[in-house]
C-alpha cells in the first residue's frame, strides 16, 4: 500500500489520464505474486522446506491455530484496560479527522497517528524528519527556486543507497553469503 500511495501521489504531477497507471499497478502486483511464489516453492523444494526459515516455512502457517489456542485455553473476562485505551485512540483519531476537515492550519494529518505504531514507520521515522526538516530549511531560507534546485540531489542520495544495496545484494549472492544478512533485513 505504500508503494501505490506513493505512486498515486507521483501520478498528480502527469498530466493527461491516469486510467493507465492502474492497469500498470494491477499488473505489477500480479507479475510480483506469481514470482513470489513461483520462487518460494522453488526454494521450498530445492533446498527443502525444513532447512529454510522457520518463520516462512512452518511459524506462518501455525501462527493462527497457535495463537487462537491462546486465545481457547486462557479465556477471560474482557479486558477493560484495552476497551479504554481503544476508546481513547478512537477519540483522538475522531479528534485529529475533526480538525483535519475544519481547520485549514492544522499540521497532523489523521492518519500518521495510525500508521505510527506500524514498524516501518518506527524504523524509518527518523529519516522522514531529516528530510522534512530538510525541505522545511531550504523552502524557508531559499524559496521555491532552491528547493527545486536540490530535488536531484535527494533524489540522487536515494538512488545512491538503492544502488548500493542492490550491488551488495548481487556480492552477496555470486559470494554465496548467507540469505538474510544484508545488515537491514
Amino acid at each position: 500500500m505504500i508503494a501505490v500511495s506513493n505512486g498515486l501521489k507521483l501520478a498528480e504531477t502527469v498530466r493527461g489520464p491516469k486510467r493507465r497507471l492502474f492497469w500498470a499497478m494491477a499488473l505489477a502486483l500480479v507479475i510480483s505474486v506469481i514470482g513470489a511464489t513461483f520462487m518460494f516453492i522453488y526454494v521450498a523444494y530445492s533446498h527443502g522446506g525444513v532447512n529454510l526459515q522457520n518463520f516462512f516455512m512452518s511459524g506462518l502457517a501455525q501462527r493462527p491455530y497457535v495463537d487462537l489456542k491462546v486465545y481457547f485455553l486462557e479465556a477471560t473476562y474482557p479486558n477493560i484496560r484495552g476497551l479504554v485505551f481503544t476508546g481513547v485512540g478512537a477519540a483522538v483519531e475522531g479528534f485529529l479527522i475533526t480538525a483535519q476537515h475544519r481547520l485549514h492550519w492544522w499540521p497532523l494529518h489523521p492518519l500518521g497517528f495510525i500508521i505510527g505504531n506500524g514498524w516501518l514507520t518506527q524504523t524509518i521515522w527518523f529519516s522522514v524528519f531529516l528530510a522534512w526538516l530538510l525541505k522545511y530549511t531550504i523552502m524557508k531560507y531559499g524559496g521555491m527556486t532552491r528547493y527545486l534546485a536540490s530535488r536531484p540531489f535527494f533524489i540522487g542520495v536515494i538512488l545512491g543507497q538503492a544502488t548500493a544495496a542492490g550491488l551488495w545484494l548481487v556480492i552477496n549472492g555470486l559470494v554465496g553469503g548467507k540469505s538474510g544478512s544484508y545488515g537491514y533485513m
